[in-house]
């Protein structure tokens, strides 16, 4: 199974909804990662809380800073998104501080950031706590540094394995996909107006191979079975089902 997810960072909400809607038109579940606009850029990132839906599910994408405690930082995004169910942090950080303040704060798993393209099967580090860590599988932007990346199924370790019950996690940033960037030149270029939600800039990219493509053809070539959120597919295993 498949967990297509976005981590927000600071994209226009715009952006961000966009995403979510061209999902949901075709029948996809998306996690999408919030980051607290409190850190990194302030104003420029708003509250998505509105976007939790029956096929949209929370969560939160911390960023640390050094002056800001965890506790401060996951307390600030409970305040934002009470309902998000888990969190996988910007910038890779993790440990027991961090994952303590989640678990104080309702947080029922943490996806690790760090891309294997095998599955490991999720697992609770804490003898009698709820909390359970998964694996990323898949991310964008580290194909982006790839020299002549191919942006097809074929080119996903794991996609001949969709349909079992093993659990993928395929993480994307709105940036990316909406210019279907497919360079990390082209990423770095477009940094300066991260924040800008350009059409025509948008438009002149849409119909070569990327990362918009190969999840556009992941969803057109699998069943909508194959895909699940991390939420759902946690709530799965208590029941049995996988």
């Amino acid at each position: 199974m498949l967990a297509v997810t976005l981590d927000v960072d600071w994209a226009p909400d715009q952006m961000v909804e966009h995403l979510v809607r061209l999902l949901d038109s075709r029948g996809i579940p998306v996690t999408v990662f919030c980051t607290d606009p409190v850190t990194g850029q302030g104003e420029l990132a708003t509250n998505l809380a509105r976007l939790a839906s029956s096929s949209v599910e929370l969560g939160w994408h911390p960023y640390f800073v050094p002056q800001r405690t965890p506790t401060a930082v996951v307390e600030s995004l409970h305040r934002q998104y009470p309902d998000a169910l888990g969190w996988k942090s910007h910038q890779g950080l993790t440990g027991w501080p961090l994952q303590q303040a989640c678990v104080e704060n309702g947080i029922k798993y943490e996806i690790l950031t760090f891309a294997t393209s095998e599955a490991v099967r999720p697992y609770r580090p804490y003898a009698g706590i709820d909390y359970t860590l998964l694996h990323n599988n898949f991310t964008d932007a580290e194909c982006l540094k790839r020299d002549g990346y191919r942006w097809a199924p074929e080119s996903v370790p794991f996609i001949e394995d969709a349909e079992s019950n093993s659990l993928y996690v395929m993480t994307f940033h709105p940036h990316i996909l909406y210019y279907n960037l497919t360079t990390n030149a082209e990423y770095l270029a477009g940094k300066p107006g991260y924040h800008r939600m350009d059409e025509r800039a948008a438009s002149s990219n849409r119909d070569r191979a990327g990362p918009m493509s190969l999840l556009l053809d992941l969803i057109a070539g699998l069943p909508q079975s194959c895909f699940t959120t991390p939420g759902r597919y946690l709530g799965l295993m208590k029941e049995g089902g996988t």
